[in-house]
């Protein structure tokens, strides 16, 4: 058998579809949220408010005094997003100001902020889809006071998430927890900024969606400083070209829990998974432009686990096949052919003389996730056929994937390149 015919499962087995379950679910039902660090400017972490003058404070070096005229001028927090009034008075409340009282030059359109949102937290049509971000209040988090566990309720009907962010002041405590789907997860601001390259020029993040119940832990000891946004949809505008082709941040720190690298790790050990070794395909699940194939979001997800467990993930592009060889099911592609005029053969033999690896019945590549058919996702080249008689226009259609080849049980670490003969 030639290296350039991979294995396919025209329809997956009852035990493969059992035994691929959990890893799906850790691609398609990703957690509901994205936390890490970000380094900024020195002029983003300057916040103006009332004092009743007009006061202004660095949070990248703010003393205890000036971090606790911020504190007096806040006001306890009564109510929570979900707007059930707070009656647990034997705890410090959260001081908060509201938008109109305090101005930040923190702006996160113009951070990588907006980029994390588009690239890691939404997936597929709605990472193209405009993003606005509204201001929303300003916290302060001192010994003992918490957030309990709630649900927001959008302000607006395309409201679609929330965007906090801690600077780096002298803090501990508060850590964030989410609960979704009989999940939870937690994000420790704190543990974000001191493992941070540069923690006194960054800020901790969080972005999560509206349906996500969550909750801040008591903070122990220090003031910690935050900065609530709302995140919306616009509904009469598409994301610029520029958003969706600029390059993503880099990846943000995974989150706890399990997660698909450690599903895919137990899946290599399982001895009854392709004993014989072979192909697997992920469809991606985002939405990319034209010429950039930077990984984002779950596909991010799974190149990196990927690299990180010593396999060699692979982009191709998919091509159906036209049907016209039999037990022939498509090839993948590492480029987009050029048009050609096809005379005596058809695009299945052409494609393999590209340097296509074809796909055939009596081998196997699973396809852990399905192709999405995104359109952004696909090259369209068009061809000629022509027989003696006339010649037709037609169209090539390839999709984007990502594969990696395994090796047999026992030894799955294979490192050939998949295209070779």
């Amino acid at each position: 058998m030639s290296d350039s015919v991979i294995q396919v499962y025209p329809g997956e087995s009852e035990e493969a579809k059992k035994l691929l379950a959990p890893l799906r679910e850790s691609i398609v039902h990703k957690p509901p949220f994205i936390g890490g660090s970000l380094q900024l400017p020195p002029s983003h972490f300057y916040l103006f408010y009332k004092n009743p003058l007009r006061r202004h404070v660095n949070l990248a070096n703010a003393t205890p005094d000036e971090i606790e005229q911020l504190t007096q001028v806040c006001e306890p927090a009564s109510f929570d997003h979900s707007k059930e009034e707070v009656t647990d008075e034997t705890r410090p409340k959260r001081g908060k100001i509201e938008y109109n009282s305090f101005s930040p030059l923190l702006v996160p359109r113009y951070t990588d902020l907006i980029k994390i949102v588009r690239n890691y937290l939404l997936e597929g049509t709605d990472s193209t889809r405009q993003i606005d971000i509204e201001l929303y209040e300003l916290n302060v988090y001192s010994n003992g006071s918490l957030f309990k566990s709630h649900v927001d309720i959008p302000s607006r009907e395309n409201k679609f998430g929330s965007l906090v962010v801690a600077f780096p002041t002298s803090f501990e405590g508060g850590v964030l927890i989410f609960r979704h789907d009989g999940q939870e997860w937690t994000f420790d601001p704190s543990t974000a900024l001191s493992s941070a390259p540069s923690a006194s020029e960054s800020i901790a993040y969080a972005a999560f969606f509206d349906n996500v119940k969550h909750e801040v832990s008591p903070v122990t000891s220090g003031h910690r400083v935050m900065l609530t946004y709302n995140l919306y949809f616009d509904e009469d505008e598409r994301a610029s070209a520029v958003d969706l082709v600029s390059e993503p941040p880099s990846f943000p720190r995974e989150v706890k829990g399990e997660t698909f690298g450690s599903r895919f790790a137990d899946l290599l050990e399982n001895p009854e998974f392709l004993p014989d070794g072979g192909m697997l395909g992920f469809g991606l699940q985002n939405v990319y432009q034209e010429n950039c194939l930077q990984l984002k979001g779950s596909d991010a997800t799974v190149y990196q686990s990927l690299r990180g467990l010593g396999l060699e993930p692979t982009l191709y592009l998919y091509y159906e096949s036209e049907g016209e060889i039999e037990d022939h099911y498509g090839t993948l592609l590492h480029y987009e052919p050029e048009s050609v005029c096809l005379r005596d053969k058809n695009l299945d033999m052409f494609m393999h003389e590209q340097g296509g690896i074809s796909i055939i019945e009596d081998e196997k590549l699973t396809w852990v996730t399905p192709r999405t058919g995104f359109f952004f996702n696909q090259m369209r080249t068009p061809y000629a056929k022509a027989d003696w008689k006339r010649a037709e226009m037609e169209t090539m259609v390839g999709e984007w994937c990502l594969t990696v080849r395994i090796g047999e049980a026992g030894k799955r670490l294979v490192h050939s390149t998949d295209a070779q003969a």
